[in-house]
């Protein structure tokens, strides 16, 4: 059988996983086909390809077949799930979504693809707690910071917000131009002075742009896949 967390194979009723020591849990002590969670994988990786390519359709046969090789098989939900969400069949996205976590809770990646999508359904409290779940995995993963931040702000949280803003830039976020235009949505709703002294030219931003702009710039951001 197969570590959920890391992917790499451990003893049969193992406790922990002795190369990343996550706990196994119940639904994994479940044994699964090794030839089958191999064949999925490999499966799984030829739809990467495709992906890649941003060959979604293409994409999604290889990881619904991966799937039906293996049903128990995370990586292959979340990744159709992206694949879902490019198409704009958002209800399926989050379906997949959720179908890859309760496969394997400490899917960290899944929470950040389905919080992106309950962000642009305008389920922000939903989204605030993907985020906190993909933190709790992680606590130095600053695109995460940055996402909840997002989050707070579409809240009315600015303060949370902000100091995610802060948090993710310390952490070396790759997205620090989206974090700095957060920074100037932040500043326009609290009319914080002492953000807006880190900026110049700053105009007037109505309440209604600034929400446009944080569910909008769902767009550009990169799913995450395996």
């Amino acid at each position: 059988m197969f570590c959920n967390n890391c992917g790499k194979e451990i003893t049969e009723n193992s406790r922990y996983c002795s190369h990343c020591g996550s706990e196994i849990g119940q639904n994994q002590l479940a044994l699964v086909n090794n030839n089958a969670m191999q064949e999925a994988e490999r499966i799984k990786n030829e739809g990467n390809v495709y992906l890649n390519q941003q060959n979604y359709r293409k994409a999604m046969e290889f990881y619904s077949k991966a799937i039906k090789v293996c049903p128990e098989y995370p990586d292959a939900y979340n990744n159709r799930g992206i694949c879902y969400k490019q198409l704009g069949e958002v209800n399926l996205a989050i379906e997949d979504y959720n179908k890859a976590l309760m496969l394997n809770p400490t899917f960290l990646k899944t929470y950040i693809n389905r919080g992106g999508l309950f962000i642009g359904k305008g389920q922000f409290a939903k989204a605030l707690s993907d985020y906190n779940n993909a933190i709790r995995l992680d606590f130095d993963n600053g695109f995460a910071y940055s996402q909840r931040a997002r989050a707070y702000c579409l809240l009315e949280d600015y303060d949370n917000a902000l100091s995610d803003c802060n948090k993710a830039l310390q952490l070396n976020a790759p997205n620090t131009d989206e974090i700095n235009e957060l920074l100037h949505t932040i500043a326009e709703l609290k009319r914080d002075d002492k953000v807006l002294g880190f900026f110049s030219g700053v105009g007037e931003v109505a309440k209604n742009f600034a929400v446009g702009f944080l569910q909008g710039a769902l767009d550009n951001d990169d799913d995450d896949d395996d």
